[in-house]
């Protein structure tokens, strides 16, 4: 991921006056924060998404993994929606 991020970062033009990066690349390069992998779910915890799944009054739609977990979140605040990049900082 950083060999990409970084590739995307190098095609990117000077960074323009008043702004501190070329891009998204550029400022996941130098901002971003490796988050550790969760552990497995627990009971309790599929229970809850289970039941949140199933109580979502919207269809989930086909190839729409991102969507239809946002749109799970946003019916059950008591469930977190994150995305993003990862890299590890030495």
């Amino acid at each position: 991921m950083i060999g990409y991020l970084t590739q995307q970062a190098s095609f990117a033009p000077k960074i323009p006056e008043g702004f501190n990066y070329t891009g998204v690349a550029d400022y996941v390069l130098d901002r971003g924060v490796a988050q550790t992998l969760s552990e497995p779910l627990t009971d309790e915890e599929l229970e809850t998404l289970y039941l949140a799944l199933g109580n979502t009054r919207k269809r989930f739609m086909m190839r729409q993994c991102f969507y239809n977990a946002q749109i799970v979140a946003v019916f059950h605040p008591e469930l977190r929606y994150v995305e993003g990049y990862a890299r590890v900082r030495e």
